[in-house]
């Protein structure tokens, strides 16, 4: 039996493997024998929860196709592998932030919120009406492979907005502060002043502006100073 493989993988069914492996690999990379015989459904775990593949894949081809389009995306090696990463740090930030909004307690908004604001966008409307149409020609440009992707990933937005306005709104003063603010409001100054005309004073000299330095340099000369500044 031994033998018979070895036959065969000398011959043309082991020409037809070596083929389309190699096909394989100049469409799609070696990312694409990796999801193809990989069996892990998750590429990272954040704080115990799972970010799956298919998010992974689908936002990172989201990326290109967004780039490609732009002319920023040139399909090299570097390209590729800077991209992976670049999702990869983006997805595990906006994942850290999810579950903060989570554990903070917000809840997200029903989808059919979201839908009525698409709907009531002009972007994608015609003729003062929602045209479903234009809507998926815009999403399809975006790198969205549909709607329902597209509707979570508003909701998505909008849950972590929450979390954003509930750190903006809990900021707080200490009692120093606001008191210092309120001696700062309420201070006064008391001054004097007194007119003077010009045409009765008579022009200064230059030599009499030295003399008068001389006499005062003493009273006009300050003490060194020093500033430190220390980082922890």
């Amino acid at each position: 039996m031994l033998q018979e493989l070895r036959d065969k993988s000398q011959g043309w069914i082991a020409k037809v493997i070596i083929a389309v492996i190699v096909l394989l690999f100049a469409l799609t990379g070696f990312d694409a024998i990796f999801r193809a015989v990989g069996h892990n459904d998750e590429v990272a775990t954040i704080n115990g929860k799972g970010l799956s593949k298919a998010l992974y894949n689908s936002t990172y081809e989201q990326q290109q196709y967004i780039l490609s389009a732009n002319g920023q995306f040139d399909g090299s090696v570097e390209a590729k592998e800077q991209l992976r990463k670049t999702v990869m740090e983006n997805l595990v930030n906006y994942q850290i932030l999810i579950q903060a909004a989570d554990n903070a307690g917000f809840g997200y908004l029903p989808a059919q919120f979201v839908e009525q604001i698409i709907q009531n966008n002009p972007l994608y409307q015609s003729n003062g009406k929602f045209d479903y149409e234009l809507f998926k020609e815009s999403i399809r440009n975006y790198g969205y492979s549909s709607e329902t992707q597209y509707v979570q990933d508003q909701l998505e937005k909008y849950y972590l907005t929450q979390l954003q306005s509930g750190i903006v709104t809990a900021d707080f003063a200490t009692t120093s502060e606001v008191l210092s603010l309120a001696n700062l409001i309420n201070q006064t100054r008391t001054f004097s002043y007194k007119e003077l005309d010009a045409s009765t004073i008579n022009d200064i000299t230059k030599e009499e502006i030295s003399a008068w330095y001389e006499k005062h340099k003493e009273t006009l000369k300050h003490l060194s100073k020093w500033c430190l500044s220390i980082l922890y």
